[in-house]
């Protein structure tokens, strides 16, 4: 059986991270909208014109993806 503290001793060196850039980049997210398309393909081209037209006019918008298709 694996201890959790075993694993922690032999993990190696925590990060240490600042808060502030933590939070800046948080902010960056905070109206974000994030979502997974199910069902039938349709290409990023596609997808990013639709809902340009939908969606551009009521804030700044872009479509960022995630994982390579």
């Amino acid at each position: 059986m694996v201890l959790k503290e075993e694993v922690l001793e032999k993990d190696g060196i925590c990060m240490s991270l600042n808060l502030d850039n933590v939070q800046e980049n948080i902010s960056k997210f905070e109206c974000a909208l994030v979502g997974k398309l199910l069902g039938k393909w349709k290409s990023f081209a596609w997808l990013h014109s639709e809902l340009s037209r939908r969606w551009s006019h009521i804030w700044e918008f872009q479509l960022i993806t995630i994982t390579p298709n």
